[in-house]
């Protein structure tokens, strides 16, 4: 702890000597310790401020990740990790694809475990567990395949909460690059086993992402199957007790519009009364023709009036990482991870990301954007994004970070905080430029088989595991002339040196600093809405301000 607040502290003086303090504000975070980790998705809990993370760590031999296994952490809204967790068979692949928060406040999440081969194309067992979001226990899991019929196994791609809080989640039955089958299993609450359905289209098929509808009696789908390579589809699923049905399925070819081969829609969002999905597409195989991110707008009520764009950077690759934040289905944030060749990092861990792109698309039917940032590292390092989120005009992102001009070695957690403006940053950002455009399609035609199975369920290990958080970069505003819109004081200047000045907008109580140990250094009872402390007897480093019970982070230069 002592060596991640020393580096912390020698960061965030050498930005202050070599940068002007910024307007807006983000910062920029490596946890991690020895051997590689990735984050793979991020929930942020209002209640509190926190962030659960999840990811995996791993080993790399040149080729291939293996022996990767599971992450999930609590970063508190002040910078610290709460707890950490970790799960999975030892000496196999475990990774977690999808993470929610559930409406009794604890965390699913759910992935793979067990995989024996190098690639993702074998021995998988589907995973889903339940942690306590308070201290990370470990509620129930499930984790499950047909280990008597399928060689790839199965895996878990999406996962949300339905009515009476039980829990539905998607994924692919017999995980292969040679075919599968799309699948669904729905549990109780309390993780009872509920059932399994597949949703087979001959040659293949998989569903990627879900999210409920409001109500949460029913849920919308989206994923590909195979047909001119790989076309798209988004539907409507009923569950039931026992089984469900197929409300309504919109399925897209984008093969002949273009030469767009290989398409994917892996996230699904709602906004309004319109379902807004994303994806990617390759354009053949040997990415010769690169990627385009890709955005799906269609009505919610019958998947009706489906309207395809094209999203594309100054770099023409990209990962499969496909995440947005909506405000509303024409405005959307985007992020994307330019490469020098196509990669999905959730599933094989590794790729050449040269840095993370965040765009605002204002408008996105007449094709308006704002600037693009690019987050990179003046050191070199590579970095990209798999997942973010927008509350309160905040931008929380992770991924993946490492310390080399190209290939994937030493990789760290990318954990960014960010206003959503993203103006006058400077954290190591560039600017480049992006085009939307719109993608003709066909309506493609696809039946499929609607089958069962009963599935064989194994347990797997838990534990904890330690990781370093530590700052990377950080901007802080030079002066706050009043209260935050969240009711905080204001705590400033910060990082400080000689004084720092609290504001509230009612008279202070209690006011402390306290040392990491938890010593208390100062203490007074001010009794108005400003007080100054001079703390120029303290050693460089991070301490912790005490206002009416709350804590605050603060940076002794």
């Amino acid at each position: 702890m002592n060596r991640t607040l020393l580096l912390s502290t020698l960061l965030l003086c050498l930005i202050s000597l070599v940068s002007t303090k910024a307007s807006g504000q983000v910062t920029q975070y490596s946890i991690g310790g020895p051997g590689n980790h990735i984050a793979t998705k991020l929930c942020f809990d209002p209640t509190d401020g926190s962030t659960i993370i999840s990811g995996y760590s791993y080993e790399f031999n040149f080729l291939n990740a293996y022996n990767c296994q599971a992450l999930l952490m609590k970063v508190s809204k002040i910078g610290d990790i709460v707890w950490q967790k970790t799960f999975g068979i030892p000496g196999t692949n475990n990774l977690i694809q999808d993470m929610i928060l559930t409406q009794d406040g604890n965390v699913v999440v759910v992935g793979k475990v067990g995989g024996t081969s190098a690639n993702v194309f074998a021995d998988n067992t589907a995973a889903i567990l339940k942690f306590n979001a308070q201290d990370g226990s470990l509620i129930w899991q499930k984790c499950f395949r047909d280990a008597t019929t399928t060689t790839g196994g199965e895996l878990l791609f999406g996962v949300t909460e339905i009515s009476g809080g039980r829990l539905l989640a998607v994924g692919a039955y017999n995980f292969t690059s040679v075919g599968s089958a799309s699948m669904i299993a729905v549990f109780e609450s309390d993780g009872a086993f509920a059932y399994t359905e597949l949703y087979d289209i001959i040659s293949g098929d998989a569903f990627q992402g879900v999210t409920a509808s409001a109500d949460g009696n029913s849920v919308y789908i989206c994923g590909n199957f195979v047909g001119n390579y790989k076309d798209v589809r988004v539907m409507k699923y009923i569950p039931g007790a026992t089984s469900g049905t197929m409300a309504w399925s919109t399925n897209m070819d984008y093969f002949p519009n273009g030469n767009l081969e290989n398409n994917s829609l892996a996230r699904i969002y709602r906004s309004g009364n319109k379902l807004v999905v994303s994806g990617s597409s390759i354009q053949a195989w040997s990415f010769a023709g690169g990627t385009s991110h890709n955005v799906v707008i269609l009505n919610e009520s019958d998947g009706g009036d489906p309207k395809l764009y094209a999203l594309k950077n100054s770099d023409a690759k990209y990962a499969n990482s496909p995440a947005i934040a909506v405000v509303s289905p024409n405005h959307i944030f985007t992020v994307q991870s330019p490469a020098t060749s196509y990669y999905d990092p959730m599933l094989s861990t590794v790729g050449t990301s040269t840095g993370t792109v965040i765009t605002e698309i204002t408008d996105l039917q007449n094709h308006s954007a704002n600037t693009p940032v690019k987050f990179v590292a003046l050191n070199g390092a590579q970095q990209s994004i798999n997942d973010f989120h927008l509350h309160d005009n905040t931008l929380r992102l992770v991924g993946s970070t490492n310390n080399l001009s190209s290939g994937s070695f030493n990789n760290e957690i990318y954990y960014v905080i960010t206003d959503a403006a993203m103006t006058t940053q400077q954290c190591d950002t560039t600017h480049e430029s992006i085009s939307i455009t719109n993608i003709p399609y066909w309506s493609a035609g696809a039946s499929y088989t609607k089958l069962s199975f009963t599935p064989t369920f194994v347990t797997v290990d838990t534990g904890s595991v330690q990781l370093d958080i530590q700052v990377m970069c950080a901007d802080f505003p030079a002066s706050v002339a009043g209260v935050t819109s969240e009711g905080k004081p204001s705590i400033y200047p910060n990082p400080a040196s000689g004084t720092v000045t609290i504001k509230g907008a009612t008279p202070l109580r209690q006011v402390s600093i306290s040392n990491v140990m938890g010593q208390v250094l100062h203490s007074s009872s001010p009794e108005r809405s400003v007080t100054t402390i001079n703390i120029e007897g303290l050693n460089p480093g991070v301490y912790y301000i005490s206002v009416d019970g709350k804590s605050y982070k603060l940076i002794k230069q």
